[in-house]
């Protein structure tokens, strides 16, 4: 049962939406405003899919248990149906902006404080990671699979597009890093970039190459830091990920010994044999 349905079957069993005041959500429940409270039906509220159980301990008011974050989207339902919250209630019981709140409010140190500043320069960065990472993947598969494809013109094009793609952002990842760095600061980010680069070119990798190895570690332990894993847990629900990756790793192997079969006993079964 959907979200909206869910809406509708409750509507039904306290009397229609013309018997409905106000709807609004706080962490776990829908609270509904009835005008006639003899129109709710306790029993048929609890048969509903989705629901967990009901209050109704008042004249006129009754909390449908449907779960967190299910039920502001529930009351986001209500709103769209031309059901008005209870102002008395709505802002005191939106648990995200609470939660906000009081992160706010709590005194971070300065440790956590760097962290989260390494964090906010470098999470924005990590597609082109992936971007690149996976360029260089394919173009690494396609040079396996195709070993002759640099006379290919197509595979030629293509390789070499998937080469410049992985190259634009790691060879200018100080570029990138600096007009981020930039951006945090207030600072103006064309110039960050440049500063970036300079770090990158023949004339200062002699000073920075011994310090560039902490940086980076430095780099990625605030990237784990500032990451909220709870919230990515739903990409790796099932195991997808992880199940792309098998799949992934044993097709490249799959291929690597067809490719070494073909070599070794169909194009030079000569020099195999004497092995």
């Amino acid at each position: 049962m959907t979200n909206e349905e869910l809406v509708r079957s409750a509507l039904d069993k306290v009397g229609g939406k013309s018997n409905v005041l106000t709807a609004t959500n706080c962490m776990t429940r829908l609270r509904v405003r009835v005008k006639d409270d003899a129109k709710i039906d306790d029993e048929g509220l609890k048969a509903i899919e989705g629901v967990m159980g009901i209050v109704h301990d008042r004249t006129g008011y009754v909390e449908i248990v449907v779960g967190p974050g299910k039920c502001r989207k529930c009351a986001d339902i209500c709103r769209d149906m031309g059901i008005p919250a209870d102002a008395a209630t709505s802002t005191a019981n939106d648990w995200q902006a609470n939660k906000a709140a009081v992160k706010a409010g709590q005194k971070q140190s300065k440790v956590k404080e760097l962290f989260k500043t390494f964090g906010d320069i470098f999470i924005p960065l990590i597609p082109g990671v992936v971007a690149s990472g996976l360029c260089a993947g394919i173009n690494s598969l396609i040079g396996q699979v195709v070993p002759n494809y640099a006379e290919i013109p197509a595979l030629a094009l293509i390789s070499t597009l998937l080469g410049l793609m992985n190259t634009c952002f790691l060879g200018y990842l100080t570029a990138w890093v600096g007009y981020r760095a930039a951006e945090k600061f207030g600072g103006t980010p064309i110039l960050g970039g440049m500063l970036g680069m300079i770090t990158g070119l023949d004339g200062i990798n002699k000073i920075s190459v011994p310090l560039r190895g902490w940086f980076f570690a430095l780099a990625f332990v605030s990237i784990g830091l500032t990451t909220n894993f709870r919230e990515l847990g739903k990409y790796f629900k099932g195991g997808k990920p992880i199940l792309l990756y098998v799949c992934g790793q044993s097709l490249n192997l799959a291929l690597t010994l067809l490719m070494a079969w073909i070599m070794f006993y169909k194009v030079f079964p000569e020099i195999t044999a004497k092995i």
